[in-house]
Formats: structure tokens, C-alpha cells, sequence
């Protein structure tokens, strides 16, 4: 698909397919490829001043320096990213990166500075299932340095948090399936009134 795309005329198109590219190829394994795929979207979205874009292929390149183990270069290419998305105002990629920093300094040993980026994490996700689990990794943090109380704590808010979700989603259904009731019923009762007037206009 790449080389059928024009990357001068249609760097976007371009980008978000070696996006697309670059996952499918950490999917699979290939895991030097999907370094050099990252790496050129970087170098054009820097070019095309599109920092959103440039922030993503960030966020995406550290997340597979993490999986590879070079957790130094994870952890800095994620801030980069970080330092893009707060100038930009993307919270909803902002949590995401700062949940794999957060992973990334856990595994350098850093845990103060893992529980800071989980923390904030938590405060910028409105996605209450990652929320969850950021806070059951906040909880694993705090394990870690000994405060057993605060992860237990951290442990019956994320539980908490994913009920009210189930309540919340399992309220949302049963109004979805009435109101499709309600319409099936309306349209019922529109077909019989139609095939009642129908022959009172021969008449």
C-alpha cells in the first residue's frame, strides 16, 4: 500500500499508513522495522510541523522501545511525546503515554517517578477501564515501596470504578433495547393505521 501512496502530495495519507504499518509490524515481531517505519513518519511530521501526528509516532516508537527492552530510550522518547501532547492539549493521548512511561520507569526501578506519571495518567483518563487498570498498576507501585495500605486502597477504587461502569453500561442497554421496542411498536402501529385508511379511500 505504501508505495501506491504519492508521500509529496499526500503526506498525511502517507504517515498514517506507516502508522498503521508500523503496528501491524509489532504485531508480528518485527520489531527493527517497525523502529525505521516510526522514525520516518517522525522525520515527515516534524517537517509538516503537524504535532499531533508527531507526538503519535513518538508515543508509538518509545512504546516499541519499551517491548524491546530499551527502557532508557522508552522513557525518553515517551517524554518527548509528553511535552508535544500538553502543548497541544491531546489528554486522551497524554494518558495513554504517560501509562507506558509510567510501565517504562516501573521497569528501570524508578518507582517514585512511575507512580508520578501513573498518578497523573489517572487524573487525564475519561476511559474509566484503562483508569482501572492504571490505578491496579498505581497499586502494584505502591506494593512495591511497601505502602500496602494505599495499594489496597488504590486496589478497591479501581473495583469500585469498573462497577459503577458494568452498572452504568447495563443501564444504558435496557434503555436501548426499550427505545427499540418503542420504535418497533411505532412502526407497528404506523403500518396498521396505513392499512386501514388504505381501503377507506376507495370507498
Amino acid at each position: 500500500l505504501l508505495p501506491l501512496i504519492e508521500k509529496d502530495r499526500q503526506p498525511d495519507v502517507y504517515v498514517n499508513a506507516l502508522g498503521n504499518y508500523g503496528l501491524c509490524l509489532v504485531a508480528l515481531g518485527d520489531f527493527d522495522r517497525a523502529v525505521a517505519v516510526h522514525t520516518e513518519a517522525i522525520g515527515i511530521t516534524q517537517k509538516m510541523h503537524h504535532d499531533a501526528a508527531h507526538a503519535r509516532h513518538l508515543e508509538l516508537l518509545g512504546g516499541v522501545y519499551f517491548r524491546t527492552g530499551d527502557l532508557q530510550r522508552a522513557l525518553e522518547t515517551l517524554r518527548a511525546a509528553m511535552e508535544i501532547q500538553e502543548r497541544v492539549g491531546d489528554t486522551i493521548a497524554r494518558a495513554s503515554t504517560l501509562r507506558v512511561a509510567g510501565n517504562a520507569a516501573s521497569a528501570l526501578g524508578q518507582h517514585d517517578l512511575a507512580l508520578d506519571y501513573l498518578r497523573r495518567s489517572v487524573e487525564l483518563d475519561v476511559n474509566p477501564h484503562s483508569a482501572a487498570r492504571t490505578r491496579v498498576l498505581i497499586a502494584g507501585e505502591l506494593r512495591t515501596l511497601g505502602d500496602l495500605r494505599r495499594a489496597e486502597a488504590e486496589l478497591t477504587h479501581a473495583y469500585e470504578q469498573l462497577k459503577d461502569e458494568v452498572k452504568t453500561r447495563e443501564r444504558l442497554e435496557h434503555e436501548l433495547r426499550l427505545a427499540q421496542r418503542l420504535d418497533a411498536i411505532g412502526q407497528l402501529s404506523a403500518g396498521v393505521a396505513h392499512e386501514i385508511n388504505t381501503p377507506l379511500q376507495y370507498i
